[in-house]
């Protein structure tokens, strides 16, 4: 039933079914009878009324009113199946009832089914009726961006249904494919709020439960969840590895609505990868498949993604695939769907130069949107979308504003993910706590039988009772070792896992959380002292667009080794993020900016050799200082003393890259507080004057020292500097 996101539903059958046609394909043959108590035939019966309720809820998509009114009639019109209970039969009507309703946002007739499901169970005992109210809430909350919403009912509805399809006595009750969109729309809801480590854990549960049910084309669109989780995760290699193993099982039946996902995953998580001739190619078929199907939401779906295909390319072409699918939901709800639609219409009429305002309000539509739904993973990449955009078309100020706000939200959704990653680690580092002690308490309960038992022959045995008594203390001398042994070994492991947490696993530098521990240790955190070095790799973004991120990654670990070499004992190099460095100099050195030199020049003057042989030239731009600044009487802390270099690499990157701007001397005017008032993007215009930088080109190994002036009527928004001399 879920498409490409969470809340769009698909038939998992080649065609559509008319419901008096799907009510006798899900019967037993004529004269004969199928016995419900029978474990085999409850499991069958249950599976082949949820594929019917596909069918019903397929149908609905296009036409939620009419099938609505033929549900209601076939309850009073039409026996059930053979085999199949009235009760039973009418739960399922109402079942597929309120789910039509929930996605086509009509509420009267959602509360209607909701009522009726109710009636089934006044006193709210039965867990399958409570699973089906509920994924019918999560369905209609997650089309309507309410992500709360979607998250508790989608939970409370996945918990009822383990209840029922985990019992002793196999249920007719029973719906996996009920359990698995439960399980999936869990997934799609924590992936489009940047909860990667969790989406992948729902993923991986909901690929067991369509196992369970043999169902390849659900096993198929759970695989492609955990493929886009780890895809997100940076886990590139092991993302096309879970796509390539669901080649055999897609081309092995025709199931019609998986083969679409999967076209599109393919086009998507393989961009780096494939030549843009191959992404159309499976676009296209993944769109001939949407008309095959007939469902509005996967057609809208696809168009997206045809969409973001042309947007640079053919921008009128993407515009109008955009407003097409916009109009076919227009009898829809679909709220996630229909952001990301706005957002790509907002950077065509971008890229097409409508008039001034059309563009720009439609990325604030998307946003909105984004915002109130918690989809914070779709604004990420919106916003990143938006820098590219803006950046193309020469409007600098807005590209770094849309590059800012997705560096913040990006570090926001990283650290959630390094923290539920953590509590994945400690929670089976607790299970196995809780294993070993479960047997250390078998063992002891053993032992204290076996003296009970012992107490008793204690008149007649009471050589061998002493004896063994012995033997029991030796035992339990021996279990108590072993256990302090055990202990020593877990408090070892976990030491070594908070160590790995403070390392970049790609490059072995130290990260953040490493920098800010030795902050804190050395008491520099309120006051800094010491240098700062702020690198980033110009062009990166080109390096993995063309030459793949197994090249980008080779590029990341060669400049971090190279400025190991450069830097040495002088200071500690850590990968700040993405393909940002920074270097804290903690032991003042003579000069910062001839360290500045050596570093820009032992990257840019050797080209990275990768291993195709190919060699590949990499340049930095870097903003420095070393603080406390020269005729400065502020005490700036580390947060505003890396913000300053901040605004110096930034002010590198517009200057043309390849180049080192450090902080000489600040103004007298500039405080802690003129330094928090200071914008994300700010000019360095705005340091005041008295301030002088020193400027290093590697290219024409030039070095100035200059003094900010006022930005030159014909400059734009780039830096305008004034020579003082040198």
């Amino acid at each position: 039933m879920w498409g490409l996101h969470a809340g769009s539903l698909a038939l998992q059958v080649p065609t559509p079914v008319p419901p008096q046609a799907a009510v006798q394909s899900a019967s037993p043959a004529s004269g004969s009878e199928v016995p419900v108590q029978a474990a085999g035939k409850a499991l069958e019966q249950g599976h082949q009324l949820g594929r019917l309720v596909d069918a019903w809820i397929h149908q609905g998509d296009e036409s939620p009113a009419e099938i609505l009114d033929l549900l209601q009639r076939m309850e009073t019109s039409e026996p059930p199946p053979t085999g199949v209970s009235a009760a039973l039969w009418r739960h399922t009507l109402w079942h597929a009832q309120a789910l039509i309703a929930a996605r086509a946002g009509m509420i009267p007739s959602l509360q209607t089914a909701l009522g009726h499901l109710r009636e089934l169970d006044p006193e709210r005992r039965e867990a399958r009726v409570r699973a089906d109210q509920a994924l019918a809430l999560a369905q209609y909350a997650t089309l309507s961006g309410d992500a709360n919403t979607a998250r508790s009912q989608a939970q409370a509805a996945q918990r009822d249904y383990a209840l029922v399809c985990e019992a002793a006595v196999p249920s007719p009750l029973c719906s996996l494919r009920a359990w698995w969109y439960s399980l999936d729309l869990m997934a799609e809801q924590a992936r489009v709020e940047g909860h990667y480590v969790q989406a992948q854990d729902w993923s991986l549960r909901a690929r067991k439960i369509a196992q369970r049910a043999a169902d390849e084309g659900l096993e198929v669109r759970s695989a492609l969840g955990v493929a886009y989780a780890q895809h997100a995760l940076g886990q590139y290699n092991q993302a096309q590895q879970t796509l390539q193993q669901m080649i055999r099982p897609v081309q092995g039946e025709s199931l019609q609505v998986a083969l679409l996902h999967w076209r599109v995953a393919e086009a998507a998580l393989g961009q780096a990868q494939l030549p843009r001739e191959t992404q159309l190619l499976k676009l296209t078929e993944a769109w001939e498949l949407s008309q095959q199907i007939g469902a509005p939401r996967l057609s809208a779906q696809v168009q997206l993604a045809l969409a973001r295909y042309w947007l640079e390319s053919r921008p009128q072409r993407a515009l109008t695939l955009v407003e097409d699918a916009l109009r076919a939901l227009q009898r829809t709800q679909d709220v996630p769907l229909q952001a990301q639609l706005h957002h790509v219409d907002g950077l065509a009429r971008l890229l097409l130069r409508r008039p001034v305002g059309e563009g720009e309000q439609e990325l604030k539509r998307a946003q909105n949107l984004w915002q109130a739904s918690g989809a914070w993973a779709h604004q990420a990449a919106g916003w990143r979308e938006a820098s590219v955009i803006f950046e193309r078309l020469g409007r600098t100020a807005e590209a770094l504003q849309y590059f800012h706000q997705e560096r913040v939200l990006l570090e926001r959704i990283e650290q959630d993910n390094r923290q539920a990653f953590m509590a994945q680690l400690r929670e089976q580092f607790a299970v196995a706590k809780k294993q070993r002690e479960l047997d250390q308490l078998g063992r002891t309960h053993a032992l204290e039988t076996a003296q009970l038992d012992h107490q008793a022959l204690v008149v007649r045995l009471v050589v061998l009772a002493v004896a063994f008594l012995v033997l029991i203390s030796v035992l339990v001398l021996l279990l108590a070792m072993r256990a302090r042994d055990l202990t020593r070994r877990l408090s070892h492991s976990e030491g070594e896992l908070r160590l790995q947490s403070e390392r970049d696993a790609l490059t072995g530098l130290a990260n953040r959380r490493h920098v800010s521990n030795r902050l804190q240790t050395a008491h520099l955190y309120e006051v800094f002292q010491g240098g700062i070095m702020l690198l980033d790799i110009d062009h990166f973004k080109h390096i993995n667009d063309e030459q793949g991120h197994a090249a980008g990654d080779a590029v990341l670990v060669e400049v971090a080794q190279r400025l190991v070499r450069v830097v040495g004992e002088q200071g500690l190099v850590s990968r700040w993020g993405g393909e940002e460095f920074l270097v804290w100099v903690d032991d003042p050195v003579a000069s910062l900016d001839a360290l500045a030199q050596r570093v820009l020049h032992a990257i840019g003057d050797v080209p990275v050799v990768l291993a195709d042989g190919q060699a590949l030239r990499v340049t930095v731009s870097m903003g420095h200082g070393l603080f406390p600044l020269l005729g400065s009487n502020a005490k700036l802390g580390w947060e505003r003393a890396l913000k300053l270099v901040d605004m110096l690499l930034y002010a590198a990157k517009q200057q043309g890259r390849d180049r080192a701007i450090g902080l000489q001397t600040l103004s007298p005017s500039v405080g802690p507080r003129e330094v928090d008032a200071l914008g994300c993007h700010a000019d360095v215009q705005a340091l005041g004057p008295g301030t002088q930088l020193s400027v290093y080109r590697r290219q024409t190994a030039d070095f100035s020292v200059l003094m900010p002036s006022p930005t030159s009527p014909h400059s734009g928004t780039s830096l305008a500097l004034g020579s003082t001399g040198g």
